[in-house]
């Protein structure tokens, strides 16, 4: 069995706006290194804007909604406080009632870890094939800071047993109680920022830290050994300083930076960053992704390129 990737796509808002705009609006811009970020329609969510990319990744992996044992999802942005995000993406796009449903939120790792429990899913015999589904849509106050980096994307991915893409090479997660960062409570829309940019850095560093660390250890594995890094973005600084830290060199950080044009996109920030990857890597190199979330936690995981069986779609790319 070659667990793994065996299609993906993605899906990006037409709308954006520039920083320039905020400058001349509120005479700032508050997130560091983003130049641009996507905006969702006033007639898309975490939703439709699913619903799009996991067509797209269906279709890319040539693979029929009926082949589909599981789909999982992850968001800090659901459109309901009860009610499965999951289960309106498999009706969507035409998912037989026999199948499993899942969604993760409550932080900006909900992306890979619903991808890493799809696999999860899939390597314990229970289904064949799944789809995992990274759709967020975060949003904050239009005067607070918090809000002028926050973007809105999708990215999917086909997860099965035979790995026409990616193969999954292992995984090592991170998790323990601290002061959040970002936090948005119970009943509210907007997210909210402490402001202690400290403890933000701190609590980022120390989860990629050992996330990262732990898998290379595992794997015996080095910096060198991978050919590109994805870190969770939410800025272009801090995770490559982070990276630096670890032995990582910018270069190998670049192909994954889409914070810069898309904005922070919360739970799906390094699944499309993955995909920007997936757009240009070649057989044999080998892809550190690493997330985080405020509160805290991470997922550390690599994947080594297989073969691309087709072109890439149109619909998958990310420039």
């Amino acid at each position: 069995m070659s667990l793994g990737i065996s299609g993906y796509g993605v899906y990006i808002p037409r709308y954006s706006i520039k920083r320039e705009e905020y400058v001349k609006a509120w005479g700032h811009f508050a997130c560091a290194g983003v130049n641009e970020k996507s905006v969702a329609g006033y007639d898309e969510d975490v939703v439709t804007m699913g619903k799009e990319a996991a067509s797209n990744a269906l279709r890319h992996g040539g693979l029929s909604p009926e082949k589909l044992d599981a789909i999982y999802s992850g968001t800090t942005s659901p459109t309901y406080a009860e009610k499965l995000l999951s289960s309106t993406l498999a009706s969507a796009i035409g998912v037989p009632q026999q199948v499993a449903l899942a969604d993760f939120g409550a932080s900006a790792s909900a992306g890979t870890t619903a991808l890493l429990s799809c696999l999860d899913f899939v390597k314990s015999g229970r289904g064949k094939r799944g789809l995992a589904v990274a759709s967020d849509a975060p949003v904050g106050r239009p005067y607070d800071d918090a809000e002028h980096g926050l973007g809105a994307s999708a990215a999917a991915f086909v997860v099965g047993e035979e790995a026409s893409i990616a193969q999954f090479e292992g995984t090592y997660s991170v998790g323990y109680e601290t002061w959040a960062d970002r936090i948005r409570r119970r009943g509210e829309r907007f997210v909210k920022e402490l402001g202690l940019t400290r403890l933000r850095a701190r609590e980022y560093s120390s989860v990629i830290s050992q996330s990262v660390r732990g898998l290379m250890e595992e794997l015996s594995l080095k910096p060198r050994d991978f050919s590109y890094g994805i870190l969770q973005q939410p800025d272009s600084r801090l995770p490559i300083r982070v990276a630096r830290t670890l032995g990582f060199d910018e270069a190998q950080l670049t192909p994954g930076m889409i914070v810069s044009s898309l904005g922070d996109l919360g739970a799906c920030s390094v699944s499309m960053g993955l995909a920007a990857v997936l757009d240009v890597a070649s057989p044999g190199e080998r892809v550190m992704v690493a997330s985080y979330g405020s509160g805290a936690c991470g997922d550390a995981f690599s994947l080594i390129i297989v073969k691309r069986e087709r072109e890439i779609s149109p619909q998958s790319q990310i420039n």
